[in-house]
């Protein structure tokens, strides 16, 4: 039962407070909805990413420092370089 009450806290409520915050400031403060929009948009949405991306990990590392990955480039720029001398 305590697990329980541990997951409603840490899940259900912080939920409901920010609903909560919402309805008050949209029926105290009636804020203006397009300026809102803009802010999410240009402010909040890229800040989200920004940190999504540094969460993430980055696997493909180890390849780029030894130089692994650069080999199927190198093999498709001498194939096209193959095909381009016979057209000639």
């Amino acid at each position: 039962m305590s697990e329980l009450l541990q997951i409603f806290i840490d899940v259900i409520v912080p939920i409901f407070l920010i609903v909560g915050a919402a309805f008050w400031v949209g029926r105290r403060l009636n804020p203006d909805i397009r300026s809102l929009s803009t802010v999410l948009i240009y402010l909040f949405i890229p800040a989200l990413s920004f940190r999504t991306m540094i969460r993430l990990p980055i696997d493909g590392v180890q390849d780029v420092v030894t130089g692994s990955s650069a080999a199927p480039l190198r093999r498709s720029r001498c194939w096209w370089r193959s095909c381009g001398s016979s057209r000639q």
